[in-house]
């Protein structure tokens, strides 16, 4: 004779196996999705057909991210009215928000006459309107002096301004967050404390000397902020 509640517990354990299951299941997609960050999809470069109107902007070439291949979902129907068989389609990252207005494009395999993968196409990483997929045409330097993209020392120039950028960026972070949220955070200090004391019906002599100090201590705050936020410019 089984114990009573047996089935129960079998059913129970079951139960949690499916949740572990499910779990399990979850953070495999969490990582295998999360791996593209750290290894990001090759970039191709696309030459549409000749008279092909798919282009962007009227642009026969362009270069982006394959994200994923499918079968269109819009029917088609042929010169005789019946479907024909469907058509597959890629969905392209092609990043420039800010030239094209869009990031994704979805263009027909039919459409594409070759497809490559140039080593001189790069992928900057913007502060603003994410990533640029484009090819490089010269650094034009402070002094005016441009760098064309194929002499040997561009990739070397490119990758030390931009080290130099990063660390001006990180400098004028350090200033703003730090030093700047500092006077600031006092500023706010005397601002209430001197709303406390304003409101007060009897002050002390201690009161007073703190509301006559407090707009000379205002003064020089307002100073090394100036001097700080040029800096930061």
């Amino acid at each position: 004779m089984r114990p009573s509640g047996e089935s129960w517990v079998w059913v129970t354990s079951m139960g949690l196996s499916i949740g572990l299951t499910m779990i399990v299941f979850l953070i495999g997609m969490i990582v295998y999705n999360g791996l593209e960050v750290f290894w990001p999809k090759a970039v191709v470069k696309l030459e549409l057909r000749e008279g092909s109107t798919a282009g962007i902007q009227g642009a026969g070439v362009f270069a982006g991210e394959i994200v994923k291949r499918q079968e269109k979902r819009v029917a088609v129907l042929g010169e005789d009215g019946l479907p024909l068989p469907p058509a597959e389609e890629l969905q392209l990252f092609v990043g420039n928000k800010d030239a094209y207005g869009f990031s994704f494009k979805y263009i027909d395999v039919a459409e594409i006459a070759s497809m490559s993968s140039p080593v001189d196409l790069l992928v900057a990483e913007r502060m603003e309107y994410g990533r640029a997929i484009f090819t490089p045409v010269a650094i034009r330097l402070a002094d005016g002096a441009e760098i064309a993209a194929v002499e040997p020392v561009f990739i070397g120039t490119l990758e030390r301004l931009i080290r130099e950028g990063r660390k001006r960026r990180e400098e004028i972070k350090s200033i703003e967050r730090t030093e700047i949220g500092a006077i600031n955070r006092e500023m706010e200090r005397l601002r209430l404390r001197t709303r406390a004391i304003e409101a007060k019906a009897v002050r002390s002599a201690a009161d007073e000397e703190r509301l006559l100090e407090a707009p000379v201590r205002t003064a020089q705050l307002q100073q090394e902020y100036e001097v700080l936020a040029a800096e930061a410019r």
